[in-house]
């Protein structure tokens, strides 16, 4: 399975997502766990507006898992983390978890999303 998310982040396509994500995908991000496609997606997009210059650096595959190593920076500094990825049998991203580091870019980035999400809502905080 190639590293769908950590590509796309690292080279971010309007839709590019969509057709991979299941309809019942769970990310986990430092902060908290994002249910189903709509919300999943919003916040893909959110991180790709966050962070800077996304890089892979080294990728492990097993089976229908991924992991992605990757570099960033937010505001200057320097972030990296892992992403891991799970696939269904038909190739859908079913569950997704990013971890990052150091402590300082990480509550800078969450700053920088809490205050996206609050411009731009989840689709679930929506209806």
């Amino acid at each position: 399975m190639a590293p769908r998310l950590a590509e796309w982040l690292a080279d971010p396509v309007s839709g590019a997502l969509d057709g991979v994500l299941a309809e019942e995908v769970s990310f986990y991000s430092p902060v908290t766990v994002y249910e189903g496609r709509a919300d999943v997606m919003h916040i893909f997009a959110a991180m790709a507006a966050v962070l800077e210059d996304l890089a892979i650096t080294r990728v492990a595959e097993d089976g229908a898992a991924t992991i992605s190593f990757v570099s960033a920076r937010i505001d200057g500094m320097a972030i990296d983390g892992i992403i891991d990825e799970c696939v269904n049998a038909p190739g859908q991203l079913v569950e997704a978890r990013l971890l990052l580091r150091p402590f300082d870019a990480l509550r800078t980035a969450i700053a920088h999303m809490a205050e996206r999400l609050e411009h731009h809502p989840l689709p679930s905080a929506r209806t």
